[in-house]
């Protein structure tokens, strides 16, 4: 579904999308920064996604997403899931170092 501009005031999208899979048609949405806010987390029936332990995109897939979201100069955050400890999940943290590697030049 398509991200837009919740208030007057804001200059900076809040951006949540259950999935990677929105794009910006310009840097700007009537006049406020795109940006997008998923989950890396794959959809368990109760959150959709949000704070979940596990991964439901590839490094390729990501990467991808987010040069062409960059090639707009628009702006992305990931959800991701955190344990009691405050530590990430295993999988997506070693999902988001091979996703870095994919984005690397």
């Amino acid at each position: 579904y398509p991200l837009f501009k919740r208030s007057i005031y804001e200059d900076f999208l809040a951006g949540e999308a259950i999935d990677f899979n929105v794009y910006p048609e310009s840097r700007f949405l009537d006049g406020s920064q795109w940006h997008v806010l998923s989950p890396l987390g794959s959809k368990d029936g109760l959150s959709g996604g949000w704070g979940g332990a596990n991964v439901k995109y590839t490094p390729k897939y990501l990467s991808e997403y987010f040069k062409t979201i960059w090639s707009f100069d628009g702006v992305i955050t990931v959800d991701m899931g955190l344990k009691r400890s405050g530590k990430f999940y295993e999988e997506q943290k070693n999902f988001m170092i091979e996703l870095m590697k994919e984005l690397r030049p």
